[in-house]
């Protein structure tokens, strides 16, 4: 049996032995139905709350499922329904690698050390992250990213050329097309009230107390609209100038910043 153990430890490698030997989080919360490959078992089963997580494992959602994963009491990555998501740990680089579905992830404020990095991998792209809740959606060759909260710099990249990156700005979106060899990265633009609600959803769980990032998203950008103004010299319409749609969204965001506060 000795013999066994030893030829498995030489063939992972012991680097690999020891990061497999030591979860890198565990399953918050769950709603629905997940399954959780794990990498060393090779084998499925059933996701559970507490469950944990080891580099290289693999969890699946099913239809009107979440699942929610705490790494290290920094990082939270919530999974959402018809998800396939990969994490791809290392010492110095938290990875999550998002093979299809949609995902939310953040980086709590401080949680990484210094020349620490969080990276967000799908077919085509790499968002690396520092303090900050980014949302990412991947349908076919599209890899759309959302950026809700940026405490740090964000950046994308083409993942076949990472060093290729371009900075992405709170409250603004992104599409990367195409197959990885050839990905382009579209125009950075800000985003709707509409786009930060759809996808300030996305990191919640129901039944459990929202993140609250697309409030801070609003807020970041009610505020860069004023200093907009402030810098070309016009003063704040008054709301009777403003049109009715105008009108109608700034009340909603007033009353959801009130809700929060």
């Amino acid at each position: 049996m000795q013999h066994v153990w030893l030829a498995i430890i030489l063939a992972v490698g012991p680097a690999e032995a020891s990061a497999q030997a030591q979860p890198v989080g565990a399953i918050a919360a769950l709603v629905g139905q997940g399954t959780v490959i794990h990498a060393a078992a090779v084998e499925r089963a059933p996701a559970k709350v507490r469950d944990e997580i080891f580099v290289r494992d693999r969890i699946e959602t099913a239809e009107q499922s979440v699942i929610r994963v705490l790494m290290g009491g920094r990082i939270t990555v919530t999974i959402r329904e018809r998800s396939i998501v990969t994490i791809t740990d290392d010492p110095m680089r938290s990875r999550v690698d998002l093979q299809s579905g949609k995902l939310a992830f953040k980086v709590h404020e401080g949680g990484l050390r210094a020349g620490e990095v969080a990276e967000i991998l799908t077919p085509n792209a790499v968002t690396a992250i520092r303090g900050s809740l980014v949302i990412a959606q991947v349908t076919g060759d599209d890899s759309d990213v959302t950026v809700l909260e940026a405490h740090k710099p964000i950046t994308i990249a083409p993942r076949a050329n990472p060093t290729q990156t371009t900075h992405l700005p709170i409250g603004h979106t992104v599409r990367v097309s195409g197959p990885r060899h050839a990905a382009r990265i579209g125009q950075i633009r800000r985003a709707t009230h509409a786009h930060l609600t759809r996808a300030a959803d996305l990191a919640e769980v129901p039944g459990r107390p929202r993140d609250g990032g697309q409030e801070r998203a609003f807020r970041h950008e009610a505020r860069t609209g004023q200093r907009a103004l402030q810098a070309r010299g016009h003063r704040r319409p008054h709301e009777a100038d403003e049109a009715p749609v105008e009108r109608a969204e700034r009340a909603v965001a007033g009353r959801r910043l009130g809700a929060h506060r």
